[in-house]
């Protein structure tokens, strides 16, 4: 709709399953192909839920390091043997002192509690039963990586940044890549918005209900105009602010 009404798109990103929907944008597959592939992520997902159950956790106010340095020593912790470190990891960096980690029950719980020692402001188990964005979900990605393979894609029309690297993507075969390493990496979204940024991106629609993201990136630059996009009403506020 907003390309209908002369919006020039520049460049998209989406966060997590979002990602699919900035490729669709970008032209990189039609929908009914995008439905797919979705469908195929969220039951191969799914899948490995099941196998191998985990949990996830909101940690506030740490840098990235910090939350690193707090999984690297619950791993350690929650060690089954001297090859075999408990699995927890951080599985979104959404933007600074914001980062989201994943992994087993023990070693999230481990990780929490250093997150604490740490100074962290908040550290929240969050309602979930999937280690997401973890390598407990590796069973998922050659199932991924097969329906990737039979799909039709295409190069993007416009700029994507993926989720693995915070980087421009623009190859058909990084693509694939991408998407089926990112269901078990982790979603470099302060990356992603700094290369926006730093592109020179000006005017930034957050398509979907809530303004979590566009929240984000307004702690991380001020100056940046972040509008909501969630029904038909909001596509002329973007249009007038488009037009200024």
């Amino acid at each position: 709709l907003l390309r209908e009404a002369g919006v020039q798109i520049e460049a998209a990103a989406g966060h997590s399953l979002g990602e699919y929907a900035a490729l669709a944008v970008a032209g990189v597959f039609d929908w009914e192909e995008g439905l797919r592939l979705v469908r195929v992520r969220g039951q191969a997902m799914s899948e490995a839920a099941e196998a191998r159950p985990g949990a996830m956790a909101a940690i506030l106010g740490l840098d990235d390091a910090q939350v690193d340095a707090a999984c690297h020593a619950a791993a350690h912790q929650t060690s089954t043997g001297p090859h075999h470190p408990g699995v927890v990891t951080a599985a979104n960096f959404n933007g600074p002192g914001q980062v989201v980690i994943s992994g087993e029950a023990k070693a999230v719980e481990a990780a929490i509690e250093e997150c604490k020692k740490r100074g962290a402001k908040r550290a929240l188990p969050l309602p979930v039963h999937g280690a997401f964005h973890s390598p407990l979900m590796a069973s998922a990605v050659p199932k991924m990586e097969g329906a990737l393979e039979m799909a039709e894609l295409n190069d993007p029309t416009v700029r994507v940044v993926a989720n693995v690297t915070g980087d421009f993507i623009t190859r058909v075969d990084d693509i694939r890549i991408a998407l089926a390493a990112q269901i078990m990496s982790c979603v470099h979204w302060t990356g992603t918005m700094r290369t926006l940024l730093d592109a020179g991106i000006e005017l930034f629609v957050e398509v979907g209900p809530g303004k979590v993201l566009s929240g984000i990136l307004k702690r991380m630059n001020k100056e940046a105009v972040c509008l909501n996009c969630s029904t038909k009403d909001d596509i002329q506020k973007v249009l007038e602010a488009y037009n200024a």
